[in-house]
């Protein structure tokens, strides 16, 4: 399904580690918009995380998967908390990774992510969760721990933050920026403050998808959107007015 010849216009620069930016680019194109990326950063699996678990592995009530990153990171020892917890899934893509692997996905939002998932726990009885790799809040945390909940969080994979030059005429032609993560912001951040291209950013209107990633953008640029959707294709039908397309 392609956009209105009104949206020809639209370019959009996104910034996201491989192979996810490979996926969005031609996301992004199947909807007729001109899209170009940089993989601003790199995942590395965190190899100690069945180590760093193992004693308490089996005794979670509920895993919060954030990222199909933390599902292909963390696979075999989500398999063996598999006999008890139920998996909740920040997404749609993240629910399907997990289901690849073998899980059962108890709860994915269409939006919202991490607050949609911390919304779903609140409605159900408290019990241990497990919160894998993610930018959990500080108030979505409380709000859990006192609903009876006990949070942990656990690190299945790392961040390494890019060192790559952006051109200029991509931050002034663009007329959107897209970032999934705060890490993405940061890696922008450092390319265009090396390069002195942070005060030709005001033109461009930024699309972020999380909170988390919203307001590390707010440091940065003038002109941010905030997407509750995890994915780029219904993100930018969002913000061009165009959402009801998808339903």
């Amino acid at each position: 399904m392609s956009l209105s010849k009104s949206h020809e216009a639209i370019k959009v620069l996104v910034f996201r580690p491989e192979p996810q930016l490979t996926h969005t680019l031609a996301e992004l194109k199947g909807l007729g918009i001109n899209a170009k990326g940089y993989a601003a950063i790199e995942i590395k699996c965190n190899k100690n995380f069945m180590e760093e678990n193992i004693n308490s592995i089996k005794n979670y009530d509920y895993i919060l998967l954030s990222s199909s990153n933390a599902v292909n990171c963390a696979g075999d020892a989500l398999l063996n908390m598999a006999e008890k917890a139920r998996f909740l899934a920040a997404g749609k893509r993240t629910m399907e990774a997990a289901e690849e692997i073998g899980l059962k996905v108890s709860y994915a939002p269409d939006y919202g992510g991490m607050a949609a998932m911390v919304s779903w726990l609140l409605k159900n009885k408290p019990g241990k969760a497990l919160v894998i790799k993610s930018d959990i809040s500080e108030s979505d945390s409380s709000a859990l721990s006192n609903a009876g909940f006990h949070v942990v969080e656990a690190v299945s994979h790392y961040t390494i933050i890019k060192d790559f030059d952006i051109d200029m005429s991509d931050i002034t032609s663009f007329t959107h920026m897209l970032f999934f993560s705060p890490s993405e912001v940061k890696a922008f951040e450092k390319s265009a403050s090396k390069s002195g291209l942070l005060k030709y950013t005001c033109n461009s209107k930024v699309l972020c998808i999380g909170k988390s990633t919203y307001d590390y953008a707010l440091r940065i640029f003038n002109n941010v959107e905030f997407s509750m959707y995890n994915n780029a294709k219904d993100a930018i039908k969002m913000i061009l007015g165009n959402n009801h397309e998808s339903k």
